[in-house]
């Protein structure tokens, strides 16, 4: 657990700096500089495209006719 204030950053790494930008209420503001080839996403997206990639991956596609009815026939 960490605390920051306002304009307060948090390092990971040698590549990723965490700032805290603006504070109002229960919401926080943060700026994030990391290498541009690096994905970030909200941690509710990431779960969801997780999720996706799981199901997907877990598809049982048997044959060609499978395949059509997933995705349609090939154009």
């Amino acid at each position: 657990m960490l605390t920051r204030g306002k304009q307060d950053s948090i390092v990971l790494g040698d590549q990723i700096t965490i700032t805290v930008l603006d504070i109002k209420g229960d919401k926080v503001r943060i700026g994030i500089e990391a290498p541009r080839n690096m994905t970030i996403l909200r941690k509710e997206i990431y779960d969801e495209v997780t999720k996706e990639n799981l199901d997907a991956a877990n598809q049982n596609v048997n044959n060609l006719d499978d395949l059509n009815n997933l995705f349609g026939p090939p154009k």
